[in-house]
């Protein structure tokens, strides 16, 4: 599982690189990942707030469904993200100049 989350990662990281190059490549980078964290920890607040117990659910949900329907479903994703990643790096490229 760890594998399929560092391949949906690094597939949102090439059209980022591909953008900004090296430096400013990892400052966007690190600023997005910083902003998806917070947005997480922020949703889950606002969850708590309203009375939804997050981990409870998430632990229910992850207990009764297949591990290897959730790894289909992960791998699926994860080149559904790949596929429009590249296609991004692409469009990129063509727009470049050098």
């Amino acid at each position: 599982m760890m594998t399929v989350m560092i391949i949906l990662l690094m597939s949102m990281m090439i059209p980022i690189r591909v953008k900004y190059n090296s430096e400013k490549g990892k400052t966007v980078q690190f600023v997005i990942y910083g902003a998806l964290l917070v947005l997480t920890f922020g949703i889950s607040g606002f969850m708590d707030k309203l009375g939804i117990n997050v981990s409870s659910r998430l632990e229910a949900f992850f207990t009764s469904i297949n591990e290897y329907a959730l790894f289909a479903s992960l791998l699926a994703v994860c080149v559904c993200v790949l596929f429009v990643s590249m296609k991004i790096a692409e469009r990129i490229i063509e727009k470049k100049e050098y």
